[in-house]
């Protein structure tokens, strides 16, 4: 188990992270959501060793582990990050970069490993061309074949998506997965992402603070807090009857009694509709429809009392 507990960072007078603790289990995808800035890539590198924070501590399972001003080498062998830099040889082959990752290994030993990353992530056409000559997308894969090379126990992964197509993101995982029974813990700015290849997401806000971990459907229809709400999407806030509702684009229905609205815009996004009402109270309301709406529509929030 991965856990944290009091963890705080702050640049100067800004607060970055704001007394986080959460604890990871074993055997799940997490991801944690936020925009850029807010203090995700120095999250992983605060767990993995590689910075220091203002306050706080990091165990696996149950060990403390030390900070990275108190290791003579940063970081640890239990845990493996990749970031956006892609730090790897640019002069050396894909072959050699996975190669120089476990360059303690014994020689048979060394060689299955690497034969291994190269055929589980899709690398052995490109195995002897230089890491400065490969796609974007396979410098990825590679970098993320050299952080799975020691068989670390948590990979770490910042904007692992960054570089893919939509089809080719599941099966990232995939491969990460067909080379064993990784723990995985990944940041985005992109919420679509996690919420399809995460098993619980969080949310990391403006103010430091992160949510606490949910199912994707639950994280996505919990309104109370509408603020980290409104960064996964659309939150609608219509009156009915003098109570107030908060509703997702989705979650709504037709009714003749339920409340009139106008249309104003309307756009396809590629799944759905997207319809830009207006109440008589001025209300901007989003709703998500498979075929466009009329211009003139009366509707209720499913948890409407009428």
């Amino acid at each position: 188990m991965l856990e944290v507990s009091g963890l705080s960072l702050d640049y100067g007078d800004r607060t970055v992270l704001k007394g986080l603790n959460f604890l990871l289990k074993p055997n799940r995808v997490y991801g944690i959501f936020g925009y850029s800035g807010v203090g995700k890539s120095s999250l992983l590198r605060i767990i993995a060793g590689y910075q220091d924070p203002k306050a706080g501590k990091v165990h696996l399972n149950g060990k403390c582990l030390p900070l990275s001003s108190q290791r003579l080498v940063p970081g640890f062998p239990e845990i493996s990050l990749v970031t956006t830099d892609n730090p790897l040889d640019w002069n050396h082959t894909c072959e050699e970069n996975i190669r120089e990752a476990i360059l303690g290994w014994s020689i048979p030993k060394r060689t299955a490993r690497v034969q291994e990353l190269l055929q589980g992530l899709g690398l052995t056409a490109v195995k002897n061309i230089r890491a400065k000559r490969l796609s974007d997308g396979e410098k990825q894969r590679l970098a993320i074949a050299r952080a799975l090379a020691n068989k670390p126990e948590w990979l770490l992964l910042d904007e692992p998506f960054g570089h893919l197509d939509f089809s080719n993101k599941k099966k990232l995982l995939l491969q990460i997965f067909g080379l064993g029974n990784y723990n995985v813990l990944m940041v985005s700015h992109d919420v679509q992402d996690l919420m399809a290849h995460c098993d619980q997401i969080a949310v990391l806000s403006h103010s430091g603070k992160l949510s606490k971990f949910e199912k994707p459907f639950t994280k996505f229809f919990n309104l109370k807090h509408r603020k980290n709400a409104e960064l996964l999407g659309p939150v609608n806030s219509l009156e009915v009857d003098g109570i107030n509702y908060l509703f997702r684009p989705t979650d709504f229905k037709q009714s003749v009694q339920g409340v009139p609205l106008t249309l104003t815009s309307v756009f396809f996004n590629g799944m759905v509709y997207v319809h830009y009402f207006c109440s008589l109270k001025n209300e901007e309301v989003v709703l998500y429809h498979q075929e466009p709406m009329p211009n003139f529509v009366n509707i209720l929030p499913f948890y409407a009392k009428k």
